[in-house]
This record gives structure tokens, sequence and C-alpha cells, in this order.
């Protein structure tokens, strides 16, 4: 009986992890930034739109994402997250896909 004398490899490399967790990171960040934007709180007595609190940390993991994957990666995340149109929402709109954003 043989045995295996090689470490088996993981599935993803380190990095790869680490891309996937910025990426979800960043649009559940983006999700609770869009939602908290709705409610306006009071601090130092000024009304202020809580999501102002989230934003930084979409930046940082943003840049994260751009750093990891690459400036297309990065482009790509923003209006994925936001649900918002991209540059492909022309083609789609063209196209005739069920699939076209939303224009809020």
């Amino acid at each position: 009986m043989t045995t295996a004398t090689r470490a088996e490899s993981p599935l993803l490399s380190p990095v790869t992890r680490l891309a996937i967790v910025a990426v979800a990171a960043y649009a559940g960040a983006q999700v609770i930034a869009d939602v908290t934007s709705l409610k306006i709180g009071i601090v130092a007595d000024r009304s202020v739109d809580m999501g102002t609190f989230i934003y930084p940390i979409t930046f940082t993991l943003r840049d994260v994402v751009h750093k990891l994957l690459g400036r297309q990666a990065a482009r790509t995340i923003v209006p994925e997250a936001s649900h918002r149109p991209g540059p492909w929402a022309a083609h789609t709109a063209r196209s005739g896909s069920p699939a076209i954003a939303r224009n809020d």
C-alpha cells in the first residue's frame, strides 16, 4: 500500500481567499451604507445622514480590492454592489436583456 507523500494543495490561494473576503465585505458595507443613509440621526446637535459613517469603510475596502485584483475589478464591483448601471448598461438595454439595472 502506498501513501501520498505530496502535501495537498489548498483549493484557493491565501490571496484569492483575501480577495473574496474583501469583495464580499465591500458589497456588504455598500448595502449597509445604502440602507443606513435612509436614516437621519442627530450627532452633536446636527442632523446627519447615518450612511456617512459607513461610506469611508467602503472606500477602504475598494482600495483593498484594487490592490489585490487590479483596477478593472475595483471598477466593476462599484456598480455591481450599489445596483447602479455601469458601462455595460447601454449594451444590455440594446440587447433586450431582462437584466437591465434600475436607473435610480
